[in-house]
């Protein structure tokens, strides 16, 4: 059936959907099919979405969680004996100022072994420590600039005394907070609890210690 032009009165073959004259669309003429997407291209959006939301969740919780990881690993040093742990976690300029690994070794296992006797002697030797984090103390800025001037004085006083230069930049240090703590010793009924507190400087985004007292 001939299909004739409302606009210009020319004829098309049933089949047409515009004019073939003027170009104008003709009447009962199906609308074009909407454009589909490759199924392909709709599965890799999907998987980019995701790396995204992976990229996020991991920016929030090495951001926000980076000093919960250096408790985590002063405990596990303490518990499992290892005190090669807290040498990593010693500030960078405490070596640059001469300090052995060896000697920070042996200073922080024989404070190791005096808190799993203290342990002990709360409970049994079968106890069990678990810890709560239940405030954080981040440095003000005066804080921060009090603590910087203390270490730049110990650098100052150290190249002083031995000639040496200390390669260290204060700049390096981002920021430091002191970790309250609630800490439990457990053994079978026998509990004891107890407040404890880690002093923490982060350098170079990467957190130190500079203080233990659990």
């Amino acid at each position: 059936m001939a299909k004739f032009c409302g606009n210009c009165g020319y004829q098309s073959d049933d089949t047409a959907v515009v004019c073939g004259n003027c170009g104008t669309p003709l009447e009962g003429a199906a609308p074009a099919p909407a454009a589909k997407m490759d199924p392909k291209f709709i599965k890799l959006g999907a998987i980019a979405l995701a790396a995204i939301a992976v990229v996020v969740v991991l920016i929030i919780v090495f951001a926000g969680g980076g000093y919960k990881s250096a408790v985590g690993d002063v405990f596990d040093a303490y518990i499992e004996n290892e005190p090669s742990i807290l040498v990593d976690l010693t500030p960078d300029y405490q070596f640059e100022m001469g300090a052995k690994e060896s000697d920070i070794k042996d200073s922080y296992k024989k404070a190791i072994e005096s808190q799993q006797e203290w342990w002990e002697e709360k409970t049994d030797k079968d106890y069990e420590v678990s810890y709560t984090i239940t405030d954080t103390d981040e440095y003000s800025e005066e804080k921060m600039e009090d603590a910087i001037d203390e270490i730049e004085k110990s650098i100052d006083a150290y190249e002083k005394a031995t000639g040496k230069d200390v390669d260290f930049d204060t700049e390096l240090i981002d920021e430091a907070m002191e970790v309250e703590l609630d800490i439990v010793v457990e053994e079978g009924d026998e509990v004891y609890e107890y407040d404890g507190e880690i002093v923490l400087i982060k350098i170079d985004g990467n957190w130190k210690v500079v203080d233990i007292d659990i």
